[in-house]
């Protein structure tokens, strides 16, 4: 899902999504590390619980990023959380067809 705000409501589309390719993701562990995408190192610690204790600092560059990772898709799952506690449309796909959908897009 992509979120935009402070664009204008009159906005075009192709500008949107020119925007949106021109950012880097924060991906999860489906995804490869790869051009735009940033996903987490594999085989190093990740979960924030495992650098929770005392003592379980990163030990290197991995695992910190790791850590910095874990911790900002933290902060952005809480964030949708939100939205869609208030924001009905975030809980769920339009309950449209794909059909429907396509041709609803097709004509703007």
């Amino acid at each position: 899902m992509y979120v935009l705000s402070g664009w204008e409501g009159l906005a075009h589309d192709s500008e949107l999504l020119n925007d949106a390719i021109s950012k880097c993701f924060l991906v999860d562990c489906g995804f490869s590390n790869r051009r735009q995408f940033l996903a987490l190192f594999r085989g190093v610690r990740y979960h924030l619980q495992d650098f929770a204790c005392q003592g379980n600092d990163p030990e290197n560059e991995k695992e910190l990023f790791n850590l910095c990772h874990a911790s900002l898709r933290n902060v952005i799952k809480r964030i949708f959380d939100i939205f869609k506690s208030r924001f009905t449309i975030f809980k769920s796909a339009p309950p449209f067809f794909s059909r429907t959908c396509v041709s609803m897009c097709s004509t703007t």
